[in-house]
């Protein structure tokens, strides 16, 4: 202490300051001084390593050791002409020491902050008040964070992983739909190929009610998917989306067709054309659809309805005739219904009065029939 009060020279008063530190901790068993040697050393030059390591390793043992050093090293890092690098490694130390040991999550915030004014790049500072938001549940400040890391991601994968989460906090959190839409669309911009972001505007245009957008939306769902049993669901959405809200009767009568092409017995398809076909500007197309399910299915009955809508719409004499003999022999095999059999083929007869087709079923009906 003596040479020390008579040394002028900086890098000499630090050293003899760091020996008095050591031989209060180490030989006279005196924490408390020790720790107020390397206090004064550390303001002596903040740079110094020995101190700083020495004062952390002390503060756990002597009475208000952490507000102590928090209040050493603050007073350093508002020094003006302080080396950059040295006082974000302060500003970090100080809100590490809040954060962990002295449960001041807002003095923690205020010093993490200033580390990045330092380095904006911080990913320790950043990803330290990642955690603290998240856990205080402060969505708008977790933003600001999403966005820086978004801002400096080197990899696309890190990038949207970021966005994802953005997205995920307007939706869930902060109940702001149009936000998370936004964002949705920002991956997209950037990954068009993405499903988990498309899936989630499927999400929130239905909750919006955004028809044409999910419409478009499930378009392109459409092209992404593989599976059998997925595209079926995807169609079927759609046909239904065209037909009860966008009002395109005729394009979702095409989507259920193709629902069809693929699982040629979907409930959910047959049963919206059977409704459908009650519309005349679309019912020939339909029937044409449906035949051959009802066919395969031997529903007789209503392979005679389809076939009564396309003898309605067929132009080619022959073709009429054909449909209506059809008709009478699912009439006559299928109902055990010879007046109706016999009736049909009457039709066919007016149509063309020559065929012998016609002339030779009706001959046979009528020996049968009273």
């Amino acid at each position: 202490e003596i040479q020390l009060a008579a040394e002028k020279d900086q890098l000499r008063r630090t050293s003899l300051l760091l020996r008095i530190g050591e031989l209060q901790r180490t030989k006279l068993l005196d924490d408390e001084k020790a720790f107020d040697a390397y206090a004064r050393a550390f303001r002596e030059d903040p740079s110094t390593e020995a101190a700083k390591d020495q004062l952390e390793a002390l503060a756990p043992l002597i009475d208000g050791g952490w507000d102590r050093l928090v209040k050493l090293f603050e007073g350093a890092v508002d020094k003006k002409d302080l080396d950059p690098q040295l006082a974000h490694e302060l500003a970090t130390k100080i809100a590490r020491s809040y954060e962990d040991r002295l449960g001041n999550s807002e003095k923690a915030v205020e010093f993490f902050r200033k580390a990045l004014t330092i380095e904006p790049d911080d990913l320790g500072a950043l990803s330290a008040l990642e955690s603290i938001f998240t856990r205080d549940e402060k969505y708008p400040e977790l933003l600001e964070i999403y966005r820086r890391r978004i801002e400096i991601a080197n990899e696309p994968e890190e990038r949207l992983e970021f966005l994802f989460r953005s997205a995920q906090i307007h939706e869930e959190m902060l109940a702001a739909p149009d936000e998370a839409i936004g964002i949705y669309q920002e991956i997209l911009g950037q990954s068009p190929d993405d499903l988990k972001a498309l899936r989630a505007l499927d999400r929130l245009y239905v909750q919006r009610q955004q028809w044409r957008d999910l419409g478009d939306n499930i378009s392109r769902q459409l092209t992404l998917v593989e599976a059998p049993y997925e595209q079926v669901a995807l169609l079927v959405r759609l046909a239904q989306l065209r037909e009860t809200h966008l009002g395109e009767v005729a394009a979702a009568v095409e989507t259920y067709r193709q629902v069809l092409d693929i699982e040629d017995q979907n409930r959910d398809a047959v049963n919206a054309l059977e409704r459908l076909i009650a519309n005349p500007e679309h019912e020939l197309t339909i029937a044409n659809i449906l035949e051959p399910i009802y066919k395969a299915r031997g529903e007789w009955t209503k392979q005679i309805g389809v076939y009564e809508i396309m003898a309605k719409h067929a132009f080619d004499p022959a073709r009429k005739i054909e449909l209506l003999h059809m008709i009478s022999e699912l009439h006559e095999v299928g109902g055990d219904n010879a007046d109706a059999a016999f009736a049909s083929y009457a039709r066919a007869m007016r149509e063309d009065p020559r065929n012998e087709m016609t002339h030779g079923q009706l001959d046979r009906l009528a020996r049968g029939l009273d």
